[in-house]
């Protein structure tokens, strides 16, 4: 069976919801049931696209007909499946009239990270992305929006899920499906453009990062034309493989400012975040402390809730990282991250200060210094008023016209 073939018995053989005979259709056994498991794998001439580590599967459900049936194409070093990561999928129509071959995105994993609504605005946000950085050579394939005709099925998600996580496409109606030669060349085209979106990929053996990072950039309006910054891929991969000391840190001085003054972050502070170059990899590091510390101390469950809020919620919070306690209480952490060493000083904001005073015990601000090096970190633990010596860099003001 070629591939031409494959998706016309599909498209003629898959039960409609809306036919009366519909429930006759018995699942178990069913012949286009077994047909769709394999995937690409029983295609003719499928060393052409099933090379060294790529794998195929399909799925007409699990135990009933699914609503939206599909056979994918998975870089099994960023994908398994079409729950997670990135891969190219046929995806057919909920009334069987199209199906498209699409480079998409795994549905399961936006919905468990951000819940259902902000997991369907943060996939599309990651699939805009995709489509301004990857340099499309055919004009069949478009960014286009895709339509499963699924609008009527209540009570799931997933269609939509699809629809969002497209990145681009090629359909092809019921009726006119391309020759077996034109659909291979498709999908060789479409499985280009997915070893170069894994090329591109901030650390493509932890896609969680990845989509963190792309999320990032999208939260801070920041893209890397405009800041004139240029992400070194390789430094960053390097920095998350490091593991972070604890230490004592220098020692703290009284204070000297007044509380009434505004304590601001400079321009040149405010680049070196928003570029993702020091800031992000300093909180993705502390995420991975606090999950492998609650981890080690038999707290799995909680490490599973350790967050990046900074990414999940937004930069405004006054703390990036939200973990636990063993005991499960939770600690606000606030990541100031920079190369040089521990005597460097760092830049607090209002609303960090007004945080730490309201969780108190429970607000922590980490530094992290030597980030190129050692690697090491301290912790200023309750009221930054109390714990730092504050020098105002910007003042509130109005015009004094006496």
């Amino acid at each position: 069976m070629n591939l031409n073939q494959l998706i016309n018995y599909v498209l003629g053989n898959y039960p409609q919801r809306a036919a009366a005979d519909f429930k006759k259709h018995q699942f178990k056994g069913n012949q286009l049931s077994k047909l769709l498991k394999p995937g690409l794998n029983s295609i003719n001439n499928n060393q052409l696209i099933l090379t060294e580590g790529f794998i195929s599967n399909g799925s007409a459900g699990q135990g009933n007909w699914a609503i939206i049936l599909w056979i994918g194409l998975f870089d099994s070093e960023i994908s398994v499946s079409a729950e997670a990561g990135f891969d190219v999928v046929y995806l057919f129509s909920a009334d069987l009239q199209c199906v498209y071959l699409s480079l998409n995105q795994g549905w399961s994993f936006y919905k468990k990270e951000f819940k259902p609504k902000a997991g369907l605005k943060n996939i599309q946000r990651v699939a805009d992305y995709w489509r301004s950085n990857l340099a499309v050579q055919s004009d069949r394939i478009t960014g286009d929006d895709i339509d499963l005709h699924a609008s009527q099925y209540q009570g799931t998600n997933l269609p939509a899920g699809y629809e969002r996580g497209n990145i681009l496409s090629i359909k092809y109606e019921k009726g006119a499906i391309p020759s077996d030669v034109r659909l291979m060349q498709d999908l060789l085209e479409m499985k280009s453009l997915l070893v170069s979106l894994k090329a591109q990929l901030y650390l493509p053996e932890n896609l969680a990062y990845s989509i963190s990072f792309i999320l990032k950039q999208y939260n801070s309006s920041i893209a890397e034309e405009s800041t004139g910054y240029s992400i070194n891929k390789a430094h960053q991969n390097s920095v998350l493989k490091k593991k972070l000391k604890l230490t004592a840190g220098p020692k703290l001085k009284s204070k000297t400012s007044s509380k009434r003054v505004s304590i601001n972050k400079p321009d040149y502070e405010k680049k070196e975040r928003e570029n993702s170059k020091i800031g992000f990899s300093g909180e993705l590091l502390m995420l991975a402390y606090e999950k492998k510390q609650l981890v080690d101390a038999n707290r799995p469950d909680l490490a599973d809730k350790v967050q990046q809020v900074s990414e999940t919620k937004g930069d405004g919070l006054g703390y990036d990282v939200i973990s636990y306690s063993i005991e499960g209480e939770p600690k606000y952490i606030e990541v100031k991250t920079t190369a040089n060493g521990i005597n460097a000083p760092f830049y607090v904001t209002p609303n960090e200060i007004r945080i730490s005073q309201k969780y108190q015990e429970a607000y922590e601000l980490v530094r992290i210094y030597d980030l190129n090096g050692d690697c090491k970190f301290y912790r200023i633990i309750g009221d930054l008023s109390k714990k730092l010596r504050l020098t105002a860099q910007s003042y509130q003001a109005m015009p004094n016209f006496e």
